[in-house]
């Protein structure tokens, strides 16, 4: 991303940082209380919902800016 100038170079690690302060945080409640249900739940929705957004959008939005950077056309002739 650095090599390549990314327009959102800031926000794509900060959102990676957000996960991994979200998932400190129920791993600190793991310690306090156990595998609750409630807790399992949680971890799972995170986990999905982020992982899906975060590849369907923000990933998928560097790779479409990294394909016009290369020309494109004959990037995604290769995909």
């Amino acid at each position: 991303m650095e090599e390549t100038a990314y327009p959102a170079l800031q926000r794509h690690p900060d959102e990676h940082r957000r996960f991994d302060a979200m998932l400190r945080e129920l791993d600190a409640e793991f310690r306090d209380e156990g595998p609750t249900a409630s807790l399992v739940f949680r971890l799972e929705h995170l986990a999905v919902a982020w992982l899906h957004d975060h590849v369907t959008f923000t990933d998928a939005a560097m790779g479409r800016w990294l394909l016009a950077q290369q020309g494109g056309s004959r990037a995604q002739a290769a995909c």
